[in-house]
């Protein structure tokens, strides 16, 4: 298990650096197709190259590893904008009258020059995904599948870093492009044929730019790779062969929570994941398949003495995409108000809050991403299964209703919280425009099944 969970990081690594390798490379291809094809091919090896990464993102949601493959997508964005932009540009010329082309200037032997283009797209593209953030379409569908990056570990935090990432120096070296490409084209180019200069600005800086953006990509994997593979005194991505049970406790529609004061900090370290508040109950067990209910209880009441008797439901695991550490959530409900206080009184710095007080903290980043994670997938799930059936149908005849969420109530509710398809509902239903088309899309040209 050691063996696989290092052989699974370092993979994970090495697709990072493989997608930023292969993006960049079709891109710089486009660019430099003119030494090879005539121009009127361009748009078509753009075309080409994204019919390819998009099957590649296609299989990569049908293997069972999590990839992020937010390189992938942008790329095949940039490359379907370039390509259409390339494609009217040809139509245009070729519908001008002969002697419009003259008096234009325009040369037909160099209807367009790819960088000119390509360049400007991709810094367009990547503004957009930037600006759109962790709200971007493709990273919440991956956070449907694959869960959110601190209920992935090690690897799902690195992608959710390392995505964005190499969209910022994607984002960077089309900038430079664009400026340096478009400045010469202005300044300097005569539109007859292409001299040694002409060749130096559209061809020769592309290509210098990305060896220096492989050689920068290639050292900083290494570096990643290296620096985890160290046995970090005080990380916690390192637990090795190691399960997690995470456990909600629930009295009176509030959530106990655990202030970070007291535990964020020790003689030789500061403790990172210790820092904002999260559920007091977590058990960290030997590495196992399974949680059976009535282990889990063993386990809680073993280590909360005071709440035994509780009821104690399963949540839900995250067992699928973690290397590091599997994990499955319980919520537990108290009913009785003896055993709160008793609880309370055993640890001084656990809290009861309403769910108003939790957000109030969340909007202040107080509380911890994995906590949070747990409470948004609980409350969207439950709101999805109150208000639509499985194909996304409203169970009420009114349209956007909203009906009333306790969390007191959660254990109660009769839905699976272990099933993904829940989430999807919550964004796709008949409230949301196009419902029909979005499902039908994200099965038949998405080939998404969750």
């Amino acid at each position: 298990m050691e063996q696989r969970r290092r052989t699974d990081n370092l993979n994970g690594i090495f697709s990072l650096w493989l997608e930023w390798m292969v993006t960049s490379t079709s891109i710089l291809a486009v660019m430099l197709s003119p030494l090879i094809f005539r121009p009127i091919w361009t748009p078509l090896v753009a075309v080409v190259l994204e019919v390819a990464l998009y099957r590649a993102i296609r299989m990569g949601r049908e293997v069972r590893k999590a990839r992020c493959l937010l390189p992938f997508f942008i790329t095949t964005r940039i490359l379907f904008w370039s390509a259409v932009v390339m494609l009217v540009v040809l139509v245009s010329h070729n519908m001008l009258h002969p002697d419009r082309i003259v008096s234009l200037g325009i040369n037909r032997d160099i209807p367009f020059i790819p960088v000119l283009i390509v360049a400007p797209i991709a810094a367009g593209v990547c503004l957009w995904m930037l600006k759109r953030g962790s709200s971007f379409p493709f990273c919440v569908d991956c956070k449907l599948r694959f869960d959110t990056p601190a209920e992935r570990g090690f690897l799902g935090m690195l992608f959710s870093q390392e995505g964005t990432s190499q969209i910022r120096v994607l984002l960077a070296g089309a900038l430079l492009l664009s400026i340096s490409s478009w400045a010469y084209y202005i300044v300097k180019y005569v539109n007859s044929n292409l001299n040694s200069a002409d060749r130096y600005f559209f061809f020769g800086i592309p290509a210098a730019l990305w060896v220096i953006a492989a050689l920068y990509m290639s050292l900083r994997y290494l570096g990643i790779y290296r620096y985890y593979d160290q046995d970090l005194e005080g990380s916690q991505q390192r637990k090795g062969t190691s399960s997690k049970a995470r456990y909600l406790i629930i009295h009176d529609n509030k959530l106990l929570i655990r202030l970070p004061e007291a535990d964020s900090c020790s003689d030789s370290y500061i403790d990172l994941n210790r820092t904002k508040a999260d559920t007091p109950a977590e058990i960290v067990l030997p590495y196992r398949r399974d949680l059976p209910l009535h282990e889990a209880v063993r386990y809680l009441e073993g280590t909360l003495p005071a709440i035994e008797g509780a009821r104690v439901r399963f949540l839900y695991s995250n067992s699928e995409w973690n290397a590091d550490c599997n994990l499955f959530h319980f919520i537990v409900a108290i009913d009785n108000s003896a055993m709160a206080e008793a609880l309370t009184a055993a640890m001084p710095d656990a809290m009861w809050v309403s769910l108003h007080q939790f957000n109030e903290m969340l909007m202040a980043a107080q509380i911890d991403p994995l906590l949070a994670s747990e409470i948004h997938r609980i409350y969207t799930a439950s709101m999805a299964f109150k208000t639509y059936d499985p194909r996304g149908k409203r169970l009420y005849p009114i349209k956007h209703y909203r009906p009333t969420f306790r969390l007191g109530d959660v254990i109660d509710y009769k839905v699976d919280f272990n099933d993904r398809h829940w989430l999807y509902v919550a964004r796709c239903n008949q409230d949301v425009p196009l419902w029909r088309l979005r499902s039908f899309w994200r099965r038949h040209i998405n080939g998404l099944s969750y």
